[in-house]
């Protein structure tokens, strides 16, 4: 691993880090659980997985939404 490379993998798990945080401050200021039944985990799960399978299997969520609908 070069020392470019190992900067830039410090850069993005600082922004990722950040990121998560700001997600975490804006769901409790909005009232949002952070895990459960429409909490904040459970979406981004849910975001992540649609995410995949569009990408994958190239299933359009709208479309996966009226087959299971």
């Amino acid at each position: 691993m070069t020392e470019g490379s190992v900067e830039a993998t410090a850069v993005k798990t600082s922004v990722d880090e950040v990121l998560a945080q700001e997600l975490v401050e804006r769901a409790r200021s909005e009232g949002v659980e952070l895990v459960g039944p429409g909490g904040l985990l459970t979406g981004l799960t849910k975001s992540a997985l649609e995410a995949e399978m569009d990408e994958h299997l190239g299933i359009r969520s709208t479309l996966r939404r009226a087959a299971t609908g």
